[in-house]
């Protein structure tokens, strides 16, 4: 009887071995539940920081220019490569601009594409952001806006700060995540529209009256878009 316990203690004992060991297999090649699949996580080993690119696709006749580009850190280099380990490198994104177009301005639209096969992300769709400041003179609510706000002016010759605020910036960060990027390694920006104090817009290369069709300028892109609206 003594030995037929002593062989099921013996048993049991491997057993809970056995067990343990291939939890603690688990533990060390498994991450953390809450880490899996989420934004700036390094799921399927993707590489983390490193380079980062920042592009823009320009139009003729530009009625603003591009003075400079930067984040909370640093200045973002356009048009080139540049290195930054900082995974949220788009905190605090700011595009300053100066107003050339000899008219004040009362709206700016940037677009800012969110390439998925450049960033490595598991959906096919990319991501383009509708970056704005004020209201477009196409919509049927700009009298009334320019009314209740008659303040917010870009003059002539001016420059101006058009910066992503904390909550513009976690929204694409939920926004990324949910379409399978792992990171954000590179973007494209473009001017999509430039409204003025005298109804009328500026969009890729011509200008635009209230009335007028109002499709977006969209560059082609390296695959299908999504944005804000469809999500």
């Amino acid at each position: 009887m003594k030995k037929h316990v002593s062989l099921n203690l013996h048993r049991n004992l491997v057993a809970m071995i056995v067990v343990l060991v291939f939890a603690g297999a688990l533990g060390m090649t498994m991450p953390p539940s809450d880490a899996r699949g989420s934004f700036g996580k390094n799921p399927g080993g993707v590489r983390q920081g490193g380079e980062k690119v920042c592009t823009k696709s320009s139009f003729r006749d530009e009625p603003i220019e591009i003075i400079k580009v930067k984040n909370k850190k640093r200045d973002i280099p356009v048009g080139g490569k540049f290195k930054d380990d900082d995974n949220e490198w788009l905190s605090g994104f700011t595009i300053t601009v100066r107003n050339n177009s000899g008219k004040d301005i009362t709206h700016l639209s940037f677009a800012i594409l969110f390439p998925a096969a450049k960033n490595q992300a598991v959906s096919e769709y990319s991501y383009t952001y509708d970056f704005m400041w004020g209201l477009s003179p196409l919509s049927k609510h700009y009298k009334e806006s320019r009314r209740l706000r008659p303040e917010r002016v870009i003059k002539q010759n001016d420059k101006f700060d058009l910066t992503l605020s904390d909550e513009q910036y976690d929204h694409i960060q939920k926004v990324l995540s949910s379409l399978g990027y792992p990171s954000v390694r590179e973007i494209e920006i473009w001017i999509d529209e430039v409204g003025f104090d005298d109804g009328t817009s500026w969009r890729g290369g011509r200008i635009m009256h209230p009335g007028d069709r109002s499709d977006k300028n969209r560059p082609p892109s390296d695959g299908r878009s999504a944005n804000d609206f469809f999500l």
